[in-house]
């Protein structure tokens, strides 16, 4: 195919074939431009006094989409010495988290506690979990897995 009868296809034709480029090119232009999403997490640390780990309990999370990212953590440590080099526990209950972003361990590295239950958990790779090698403890109760 010329680029005078493909110009011609994409404008003006009905054929089969050419829908089926057309098809093609806005699925390719689709994937191309669409822009995955990032959200800032928002946490409460506190120490938990039955295990004695520092955690993050989110609150508000809404991640439908499995190439969401986190772009960051909101909240203020319990106390000021504190970072998020220091949480290893990381909480989500009752929220909307449908997906793992495979970005965890950017923000918490020492993760060792991973709790996600009642939040419509759809699926979890093993390269979700990848960047929190000292894992130790996955809950998962009350998901759709």
């Amino acid at each position: 195919m010329n680029f005078l009868s493909f110009f011609f296809c994409l404008h003006f034709s009905l054929d089969r074939s050419c829908f089926k480029i057309k098809l093609r090119l806005l699925l390719l232009f689709g994937m191309i431009f669409t822009a995955h999403g990032a959200q800032q997490w928002k946490c409460v640390f506190e120490k938990e006094i039955s295990t004695g780990f520092y955690c993050c309990r989110t609150e508000g999370l809404f991640v439908t989409d499995q190439y969401e990212t986190i772009d960051g953590i909101d909240g203020n440590h319990d106390d000021f010495s504190k970072s998020n080099l220091d949480v290893n526990a990381l909480i989500v209950n009752d929220q909307t988290l449908h997906y793992l972003p495979n970005n965890i361990g950017e923000f918490f590295p020492n993760l060792k506690h991973l709790e996600i239950k009642n939040s419509g958990l759809r699926e979890i790779k093993q390269e979700d979990l990848r960047d929190l090698p000292l894992l130790e403890h996955l809950i998962l109760d009350h998901n759709f897995l």
